[in-house]
């Protein structure tokens, strides 16, 4: 009999507990809390009337408007932050694992070399990001897109300096840690080949 009384009444408290947990997350997306940000437009209001330079930084991340638009998907956003004055190279790092997540990284993830490039021209530092934080590194290895998309990125990342004999910020080079770890694979060589024609 407490069943059919009790039961009900415990699962009404569980579910007004849930819908108040999801409305205290809504109301910390802010600048200070962007990753509780699920859409562009709560990015957008998060940000609104903030420096687009505005850095945060929140246990091993480095948080800007830039970062949290390209970090939402929201690539539209992302542009008019730069058109408004948003600098690349401020900020905007997450490390999570083995990966160093810059705008840069993120552009190169959803395969946006346009987006790549008004970062580039903005100052965006061409060396980091990615696998371990080596760009070049990762785009020539990581085998995500096919050859000529990655020449596409590892020619943009020359040009703008990047060089697989500098240590992008660990103290190995880009061609020190391909050749240890990929060196046997014959992408691999063709990019770092690529890369050598390209002046890197």
């Amino acid at each position: 009999m407490w069943v059919k009384t009790i039961l009900p009444a415990l699962l009404a408290v569980f579910a007004v507990s849930i819908l108040e947990g999801g409305d205290a997350r809504a109301l910390e997306c802010d600048e200070r809390n962007p990753d509780y940000c699920d859409t562009c437009e709560d990015v957008r209001r998060a940000y609104s009337g903030q420096d687009v330079n505005l850095v945060h930084v929140r246990g091993r991340s480095v948080w800007t408007p830039l970062y949290s638009a390209y970090f939402r998907d929201c690539p539209e956003l992302a542009q008019s932050y730069l058109s408004r004055g948003a600098r690349p190279q401020v900020g905007g790092m997450h490390v999570r694992g083995r990966s160093v997540w810059t705008p840069l990284y993120s552009a190169y993830f959803r395969d946006c070399p346009e987006l790549a490039q008004s970062y580039l021209s903005r100052g965006a530092r061409p060396q980091v990001g990615g696998m371990e934080g080596d760009m070049l590194a990762t785009v020539i290895s990581w085998d995500r897109w096919e050859i000529p998309q990655r020449e596409q990125w590892v020619r943009m990342l020359i040009n703008a300096g990047a060089r697989l004999d500098e240590p992008p910020i660990t103290q190995r080079t880009t061609r020190e840690r391909l050749m240890q770890e990929y060196g046997h694979r014959q992408d691999v060589l063709q990019l770092i080949s690529i890369a050598e024609q390209a002046g890197g």
